[in-house]
């Protein structure tokens, strides 16, 4: 119930070694065993250069199928096979990370059976902390209340009798904890701690539908604007609000310059292939409670806020091959992510989402014709319209776009490579919320294999 925590990361120059080394090995991707004879090209600048595909194709009596596809090929000049490993979050990853992070193994567990009196302590006064603001927030509502009956009112009361809990069960178990633990042998636990420069850095490991590891400051005021050091609930994080964005930065350092920051963490943490998304302002707020029930929010731009995907040249992987929840009752978004945050302290924060190992790149693979791909659509279309109809007498597709998508290695588990291929889908929605509404069809575009969507599906999910 550590509704408190807040993540606060290690200085750049406590982060010049790797985290996560790269396992080396070979890539056996066989791009001949289907269509080893069709003509190839070199580079996507080779493609035939046109707008759109409009073709009607009669499937049979009742199927058919209109394709008035916009055609998107990217303006690069080559493409490449990128291989990449699943991290396991083993005792001996662990170490690895945690010696290179506090340049020691001598760290604690970070579980709360573990923990001394004055990590209670702290806890029981986060959560204290919490319990005032709740009962102000509830008078607040009281006083507004009309006399009906208003469930966010039942939600406050049980909140508040639920941190009243905690705290009681919390101060026993505060009596009962040690003065001091001693340093850990055990790493197949989730989250630890130790002390870098004089302050507390906790490490968390999560393992589930989505991993992620966190290396967070035990205290987030200690890296704050001097303005929010007193302050009872402050958060941070990454903000485009033109209340914020207007306001003057008080980090002293350039976008560039924490940029750069932001590259030899990413670096240092075995990510040596990374796709820029979007840079934001990072915005530091602390809710300011009154007595009399009222609110307000101090909201002060100190730093930047990073977020980047795996990726090879200007493409982000993960954006091709998700989307299709209309099949699945749950869809797992494995995209590998990351998100930094610095400001004149340097790392304020970074969270890896779905860490990942390079193992090796094929640059400048040669891709089939356009010309090659339509007919080997059309071909598909035609031996295996049960994939694509779903009970519809005429399926329309809007677009055919190259990029790349993830394709698991049968052979070895954990491995997966992302490779050049080609997407005809049918789009609804905006620009900035377009959905795909049917089966699409898949080709791979070195081979020209079919790849079906229940393998693109069920390789985003295996991590379940």
């Amino acid at each position: 119930m550590n509704r408190r925590k807040i993540s606060i990361f290690l200085t750049v120059c406590s982060l010049s070694v790797l985290l996560c080394g790269c396992e080396k090995g070979t890539v056996d991707y066989d791009i001949d065993t289907q269509q080893g004879t069709l003509e190839q090209e070199t580079s996507p600048l080779n493609l035939e250069s046109v707008d759109n595909w409009e073709e009607e194709i009669s499937i049979s009596e009742d199927k058919n199928v209109s394709i008035q596809a916009n055609v998107k090929i990217p303006d690069v000049e080559q493409m490449s096979v990128m291989e990449l490993q699943e991290v396991t979050f083993d005792e001996a990853y662990k170490k690895k990370v945690i010696q290179k992070l506090y340049g020691t193994l001598e760290v604690y567990a970070n579980e709360q059976e573990s923990w001394t009196k004055d990590r209670w302590e702290a806890y029981i006064k986060s959560c204290e902390e919490e319990l005032e603001d709740e009962k102000l927030c509830l008078l607040e509502m009281k006083a507004d209340s009309t006399g009906q009956y208003d469930a966010s009112i039942d939600f406050f009361e049980g909140l508040i009798e639920e941190l009243q809990d905690e705290i009681e069960k919390c101060t026993k178990q505060m009596e009962a904890a040690p003065e001091t633990v001693a340093v850990t042998t055990d790493f197949s636990g989730e989250s630890y701690y130790g002390t870098i420069n004089g302050l507390i850095y906790e490490i968390d490991f999560y393992l589930g539908d989505y991993s992620e590891i966190r290396f967070s400051v035990a205290d987030a005021s200690q890296v704050c604007p001097d303005e929010l050091k007193d302050a009872k609930k402050l958060s941070y994080g990454g903000s485009s609000q033109s209340y914020i964005v207007d306001k003057k930065n008080l980090c002293t350092i350039t976008e560039e310059e924490a940029k750069k920051q932001a590259e030899e963490v990413l670096r240092a943490m075995g990510w040596t292939e990374f796709v820029w998304q979007d840079t934001q302002v990072l915005e530091w707020s602390d809710f300011l409670g009154e007595a009399d029930g009222t609110s307000t929010t101090n909201h002060l731009p100190d730093g930047y806020c990073f977020t980047c995907e795996k990726g090879v040249g200007d493409f982000a992987f993960g954006e091709f091959d998700s989307g299709y929840s209309f099949l699945v009752e749950k869809e797992n978004y494995c995209n590998e992510t990351a998100t930094i945050c610095i400001n004149d302290h340097g790392i304020v924060s970074v969270s890896v989402g779905n860490p990942v190992n390079f193992v090796q790149e094929t640059e400048n693979v040669s891709l089939l014709s356009l010309d090659t791909v339509k007919g080997i659509i059309k071909k598909e279309l035609s031996e295996n319209p049960d994939k694509y109809f779903n009970g519809k007498s005429t399926i329309h597709f809007i677009e055919l776009q190259l990029n790349y998508l993830r394709i698991e290695d049968e052979s070895r588990a954990g491995y997966f490579s992302y490779v050049p291929a080609w997407r005809l889908c049918n789009m609804t929605g905006t620009d900035n919320n377009r959905k795909i509404s049917s089966v699409p069809v898949f080709v791979n575009a070195i081979d020209g294999s079919i790849i079906d969507l229940e393998d693109v599906i069920r390789g985003r999910r295996d991590m379940e």
